[in-house]
Formats: C-alpha cells, structure tokens, sequence
C-alpha cells in the first residue's frame, strides 16, 4: 500500500490553509498568559469615598484577593500569595471587613444615623442590597462606626456598640484587613442615612 498519496495531498493542503488565513489578516493565535489568572493579594489605590449627601474622606488603598489581570485593571499593586484569611462573602452574608492601614483606625469614620422620619428606623442586613436579610433596626441618632462600603458606595458597612454604649474595638490601627469578629454588634446599612463626624 502507498501511504506517500494521501500525505502528498494533506501537506500542501494544511500549508494552503495556514497560507490563506496569514494572507487574510490572521496572526497565529498566542498562548494565554497564566500570569494573569494567577490569584494573589492586590493593594489597591486610596480612593475618595462618599457617605451620605455631603461627607466625603479619602479612604486608604484596601487589600484584596483578586487575579493579577483584575489586581491591573483596578490600578492595583499585585503581590502574590495569601492575605491569611478567607474570603468575607458568602450566599447569605457579607461580612464587614476592618483594618488593612497601620497608621489609621481600623473603622476609619464614626456618626449617627440621621435623615430618616420622626418614627422611621433604618433596616440592617447581612449584606449591601435588599435582598439580604434583616438582622437589626436603627433610629435616628444610633451612633455607628463606618469600616466598609460596597463597590458602588450606596451601602456602609457599620460596626456599632449596644444602645447603652460601649467599645468595639476598632479605634485603634489594625495593619491587616480582615472580617470584624469582635463583641459589638455589624452589618450593612444605606448610605444615605447616615450623618459623618469631622
């Protein structure tokens, strides 16, 4: 049997083919980078954040967990590894993360809620939308502090002391990010109902 045909015919038939699409404006297609998928921790850039109508501050530059190519995307500094604790998201909860600057208070803000009416309450929840569920009521004037925000900065996320008052422990420098575990009480609330201490 003569096996030299039918390679005869395959050859000059793949080398028309690669021919024709160089021809046509291709470009042989490049490997992806696995670097870019490669996930690690990102130090992002400080950024200006809003809480309410007219409270502005420069938050410090967040440390997440991210690919390189996002870590790029966002203005970020990849470092690779592992920040040392797990992502703070899941289907029910969203936990409020404190800290990741060693100079300033672990919650960089504190205020009140303000704006809502006379018998009004603003609803707490698990995470920054509706959809989550409700886990307290605040009324005007309940002091709060602010540790996280969502990525469109409608929703805060608050750490606050009982009623009667108390320490939660976030007024101090904290270097590392990481979810709030302490005795006080958190959750998400909207931005717009809140009131900022200078």
């Amino acid at each position: 049997m003569n096996t030299m045909r039918p390679l005869a015919i395959l050859v000059p038939a793949l080398l028309a083919l690669a021919v024709g699409g160089l021809a046509a404006g291709g470009t042989p297609a490049r490997a992806a980078d696995p670097a870019a998928s490669a996930v690690g921790q990102c130090e992002l850039p400080p950024q200006l954040r809003r809480l309410g109508q007219h409270a502005t501050y420069m938050a410090a530059g967040r440390r997440i967990r991210t690919t390189f190519s996002d870590c790029k995307v966002r203005g970020g500094k990849f470092e690779g590894g592992d920040f040392g604790y797990a992502a703070a998201a899941s289907a029910d909860y969203v936990a409020i993360n404190i800290g990741g600057d060693k100079d300033a208070p672990a919650c960089q803000k504190k205020g009140a809620v303000a704006n809502l009416s006379a018998s009004g309450t603003l609803t707490v929840r698990k995470g920054p939308a509706t959809t989550y569920a409700k886990v307290d009521a605040l009324t005007n004037g309940r002091r709060v502090h602010f540790c996280d925000w969502s990525a469109d900065e409608t929703w805060v996320g608050v750490v606050y002391p009982p009623a009667t008052g108390g320490d939660c422990g976030v007024d101090a420098p904290q270097k590392d990010a990481a979810p709030y575990t302490g005795t006080c009480r958190s959750g998400w609330i909207n931005a717009r109902y809140v009131r900022v201490e200078d």
